[in-house]
């Protein structure tokens, strides 16, 4: 396994090779290949990644992501993450304690993003300020037509999309929902970054702002209990899920599947396969 003094010492080097190419091109009409902001392809993937839920502060959810890689039914070579496990609107006793009158407690959620990448330089950060899009191929196991049941998460529950930039706040997120196809199939879902919506401890903020797209810190994916559950902690109220991850990209306008998807119907935010 590599050594996190490695991991640091490639990250900042890299960071260094980044700067150095931008400074060699100094292009006024710089080229934009898709950036890869994250990959799942390999047990070494995984360590790069955070994962949580409520069960780590006392709730009853459960998560974890892992690597998968072998052969699938088709014969083709499989390799990706697994993020699954169960979600459960439980809400401990001591939790209610803590809150004020008239705050509801809330559970049943969890969730991954991408480790912050520190450097020599600082914290390394993407830089999406020519890339509008934000692209991931997914697979929902649990989607309506893929074995999903009535405890399990497709898309009544709420999958949301996560992004981080280098702000004051961090409890600050840029979010945007995860709708999945109704099959179990893979699929590569685009999303314009000019529709995600600012967030803060999960509500919405009520002031806007635009997303730093030149300081991207982490991309992550979050989810929530159904919100027509109920507390009682009782194993039929709780919701499994499973979603496979394989990579998770920024693409431009130039990018073939953007330019098909636009020629589709001329619109951004309804094309097929897009959020």
């Amino acid at each position: 396994m590599t050594s996190p003094y490695w991991k640091f010492f490639q990250r900042t080097i890299d960071q260094l090779a980044q700067r150095s190419k931008i400074i060699a091109n100094a292009s006024p009409t710089p080229t934009t290949p898709p950036i890869r902001l994250a990959t799942l392809r390999s047990s070494s993937d995984i360590s790069n990644w955070a994962v949580g839920c409520d069960g780590d502060m006392g709730g009853r959810s459960r998560a974890q992501l892992e690597y998968v890689g072998g052969v699938n039914v088709s014969g083709g070579e499989e390799k990706h993450a697994k993020f699954s496990g169960v979600l459960d609107p439980y809400v401990p006793e001591q939790w209610k304690k803590t809150l004020e009158d008239g705050v509801k407690a809330k559970s049943g959620y969890a969730g991954l993003r991408t480790k912050t990448r520190t450097t020599l330089f600082g914290t390394a950060c993407w830089d999406l300020s020519l890339h509008p899009y934000l692209a991931m191929r997914v697979r929902n196991n649990m989607a309506k037509g893929g074995g999903a049941s009535s405890g399990s998460v497709s898309n009544s529950s709420g999958y949301f999309i996560n992004i981080q930039t280098e702000g004051a706040v961090r409890s600050d997120l840029f979010q945007h929902r995860l709708f999945t196809p109704p099959n179990s199939h893979w699929h590569t879902l685009v999303v314009p970054l000019s529709s995600f919506v600012l967030t803060n401890a999960g509500e919405t903020s009520d002031q806007q702002l635009p997303m730093l797209r030149e300081k991207i810190r982490t991309v992550g994916i979050s989810l929530l209990a159904n919100p027509d559950g109920n507390s009682t902690g009782r194993v039929e109220n709780s919701e499994r899920f499973d979603l496979d991850i394989e990579w998770i990209e920024a693409w431009n306008d130039s990018n073939p599947d953007v330019v098909a998807r636009q020629s589709q119907d001329g619109n951004d935010s309804e094309k097929k396969e897009s959020l």
